[in-house]
This record gives C-alpha cells, sequence and structure tokens, in this order.
C-alpha cells in the first residue's frame, strides 16, 4: 500500500486547500440528500414482484450477479455503480437488483429470501465466471449478458445496446424466429447465444446459417477473417465431406494467410477428421476395449496421408487412455506426440510443454524412463527460452520425483530468488512463497506430487 505523508500536500496553497475542502463537504452534502445516488438497486422486492414492476413501468431488468469474496464485484460496487451519470441512465430505464451467489453468516433477511431464485438463476444462465450481468427485457426475456470488471465507459455502451432495438440480442432473436434476420446477423446470433450460454438455439441457429452461406458458397469465398469465431465455436457442425473442410485441407498456407491466424487450417482439419474417425477416444464414460485402431489408421491414411494419420492417432490415443485413467499409456502417447512434432519440424510451444510436463507427466508417472523424458523436454524446449519461476518449478518437481534431490532445492531455490526479484516481470511473493514450502517437502524428503496415483 503507498503511504501518504503531509509533504505530498506542501504543494497545496492554503487558499486552495480550503477550496477543495469545501467543494468536497458540498459534493458529500449533495449526495448525502439523494442527488449523488449512481445505480439505484431495488432491495426489498422479490423476484416475482421484479417482474410485475418491470413489465408494468416497461423497463429493462439488470440483474448483477456478485458474491460477498469476489473482489471485481467489489470494484463494480465502488468505481462504476456509484457514478452519477451512468446511474441515471440505468434508473431512467431498468429495474435493477444485486443477486448474492454465496452465503455468509451475516446475511440479513432479504438476501436469506433469495437464496432459493439465487441458485435458481445460476443454474438457469449457467453462471461460473463472476461478476455476470444479466439484462432481461420487460417481459423477462435474456436480451444481453457479460461478465467481468468493466470500467464506466464500458458499462454504459453495454447499456446503450441493451436498449437499443436494432441491436439487441432478444430482438435478432424475434427477427431469426420471423424469418427476417440477415445472415451477417444471424452468424452474430449464432455465436452470441453461444456465448450466452443458450445452447439448443446457438446451435440451430448456426446449423441454418452454416446451410444458407457458408455451404452455399464457394470454400475460397469463406476465407475471410470474421468466419473464424463461427468456425472455431461451431467445429461439431462440420465433417470431412463438406467442401470447406476439405479446401482448408488441401490448401493451408492460403487459408491460414486469408484467415489470419496461423496454424488455423490444421487445427480445424485435424478436430474434423479426428471427430469423424476417433470420436469414441474422448467421449464421456467410455470403458476400456480394444479399439481396431490399425484399422482407423489405415482408412486415415488412405484419405489423407501417412503424416496426418500419424499426428491424429496419437492425439487420439492419448485422449481415450487420459479418459480411462489408463495414465502410464496417456504419458506414453503424449511423450509419443512432442517427438513425432519434432520429428516433423512442428512448432512446439514452451508453455504447452510445461503444461503437459507439471500436468501429466510429473503428477501421474511412475516410470523413471518417463520422468527423464519429461526433464530432457524442459531443457530443450522450455528452459533456454523461457525461464521463469513457475517453468523452473516444473523442472524442479520433475528432478525431484526422478530421484535428484539436490539439483532440484537448487533449482528451486533460483525460481524462488526470481519470483523475488522486484526488477523481474514475474516478481511475485505469493508465487516465492509456494516455492519456498515446495523447497520445505523436498529438504524433509516429503513428497510434492498427490500420493494417491487415479
Amino acid at each position: 500500500m503507498t503511504e501518504i505523508s503531509a509533504s505530498d500536500f506542501s504543494h497545496l496553497k492554503p487558499k486552495n486547500m480550503i477550496r477543495n475542502i469545501k467543494y468536497t463537504l458540498a459534493m458529500l452534502l449533495f449526495c448525502l440528500n439523494g442527488f449523488c445516488q449512481g445505480v439505484n438497486f431495488e432491495k426489498n422486492l422479490l423476484w416475482p414482484e421484479i417482474l410485475k414492476k418491470a413489465k408494468k413501468e416497461n423497463k429493462f431488468i439488470f440483474i448483477d450477479v456478485f458474491a460477498t469474496w469476489c473482489g471485481p464485484c467489489k470494484e463494480m460496487d465502488q468505481e462504476v455503480y456509484i457514478n452519477d451519470s451512468l446511474g441515471r441512465k440505468i434508473n431512467d430505464r431498468f429495474i435493477s437488483i444485486k443477486v448474492q451467489m454465496d452465503q455468509t453468516e451475516i446475511d440479513n433477511d432479504v438476501v436469506k429470501s433469495w437464496y432459493a431464485r439465487a441458485q435458481q438463476l445460476s443454474k438457469h444462465y449457467a453462471i461460473d465466471v463472476l461478476p455476470t450481468f444479466i439484462f432481461l427485457t420487460p417481459n423477462g426475456e435474456l436480451t444481453y449478458r457479460d461478465v467481468g470488471y468493466k470500467n464506466t465507459e464500458q458499462f454504459s455502451q453495454i447499456i446503450d445496446d441493451v436498449i437499443n432495438p436494432k441491436q439487441n440480442y432478444a430482438a435478432k432473436i424475434k427477427a431469426f424466429k420471423s424469418h427476417t434476420l440477415n445472415l451477417e446477423d444471424m452468424e452474430w446470433l449464432a455465436i452470441t447465444a453461444n456465448q450466452f450460454k443458450e445452447d439448443s438455439l446457438a446451435k440451430i441457429v448456426a446449423k441454418e446459417y452454416k446451410s444458407r452461406f457458408l455451404n452455399a458458397q464457394k470454400p475460397s469465398a469463406n476465407l475471410i477473417k470474421q468466419h473464424v469465431k463461427f468456425i472455431l465455436t461451431f467445429q461439431t457442425l462440420f465433417s470431412p465431406n463438406d467442401q470447406l473442410v476439405q479446401y482448408f485441407f488441401k490448401n493451408q498456407m492460403m487459408s491460414d494467410s486469408a484467415m489470419g491466424y496461423a496454424g488455423f487450417s490444421r487445427a480445424f482439419t485435424d478436430y474434423i477428421i479426428q471427430n469423424h474417425f476417433y470420436a469414441f477416444s474422448y467421449k464421456e464414460n467410455i470403458k476400456p476395449q480394444n479399439y481396431a485402431w490399425q484399422e482407423i489408421f489405415k482408412k486415415v491414411k488412405q484419405k489423407y496421408d501417412e503424416r496426418t494419420a500419424k499426428r491424429i492417432e496419437l492425439r487420439s490415443k492419448s485422449l481415450y487412455y487420459t479418459s480411462i485413467k489408463d495414465w502410464p499409456n496417456a504419458v506414453t502417447y503424449e511423450i509419443a506426440q512432442v517427438e513425432n512434432n519434432e520429428a516433423n519440424h512442428e512448432k512446439i510451444s514452451p508453455s504447452g510443454i510445461n503444461n503437459l510436463v507439471f500436468e501429466v507427466i510429473f503428477r501421474h508417472a511412475t516410470d523413471k524412463p518417463h520422468l527423464l523424458k519429461a526433464i530432457e523436454f524442459m531443457e530443450k524446449f522450455v528452459l533456454p527460452t523461457d525461464a521463469s519461476p513457475n517453468h523452473i518449478d516444473t523442472y524442479a518437481n520433475v528432478l525431484y520425483k526422478a530421484g535428484r534431490k539436490e539439483d532440484a532445492i537448487i533449482a528451486e531455490q533460483m525460481a524462488k530468488d526470481k519470483a523475488m526479484d522486484k526488477n523481474q516481470k514475474w516478481f511475485n511473493l505469493q508465487i516465492a512463497k509456494d516455492i519456498q514450502d515446495v523447497i520445505d517437502k523436498m529438504e524433509a524428503g516429503k513428497p510434492t506430487w498427490e500420493t494417491t496415483i487415479n
């Protein structure tokens, strides 16, 4: 916390100080008399009453979904909702309520009366980020939602979009149902419905958009950046037989350039091929079976090429063995993917390797050859280009699990020193503290990983 001393005010002349104090007191009195209230949140109405009032007064409904422990939620209260101009804009057109997601011992009767409704709203709108902002029409229909801290200007723009009858979400849904929505807005509606977690609607709109627009054009005409988000969001709607998929596979460099996304074509077509031939490999609740891996490999190789077939087979086997918690095989095929990428001169991400080593090999591997391979990967692909405290910590943990205790402690101390260096971009005292806890375990000869292997 920054300390403020009297010297910080030495540049102010007495008259200026008195003038500032008077202004502050005047503003305080102004606000206390109700002229500076910011957003007015209803405090004593239940949900049926909110709906009734909104319909009667023809006002939108704004729901601020928060929790008492949520830092960004508190910042919205302290920095945004108190804004007088924003308050007038919202109060004129909205019935505003705050809905608390957590439950505490000091909750008053009003908050407690909302417990059940809060859980219903959380489930209905699939709320998993706080704060979440829900906007409804006077009839209670979803018209917009957003998440995370927004400054006053950003939140004011959201309000403008919500009250714009031609731009809001609910209006576009009505236009879609009446078959009057243009194709450009249809793409937006599909993506937005997905973001709003209205999955059924999103899929219906996306299917129609794909059928009426993407499938109706020549593949080359669809090579624009605007479509990247739609294609990635609705990958499951595509199949290897789609002309667009075939075009991406055969013209990868040109497609990537047009879409403005290096590696887009490879990632997209790999997913489509894998989803078509190896869908069983990542379905939930699957049971261990001896699948015809070789037969599927031959089919993919025949339709595409051996390099593609090998890459997708390795990824599918890794996903499959991970899903059934067969960790020895899962680790084996994760390592094989890296080695295959290296052999084919594919780009290898340092952060991706770090995550693989820590989350898969370190946590689940028990065979020393796997641990040694993880050490090799860290030394070859990660540390030479990005020796951050987190990456060195991963390296140290793998060294320790492989039996190299002294080397592990030296590496972990290096990670801690970097985290405590105020001149480094990764300065973080909490990370330094966490690393010290790991060092203590290492020195005591205790495991730094979960002792139960699932």
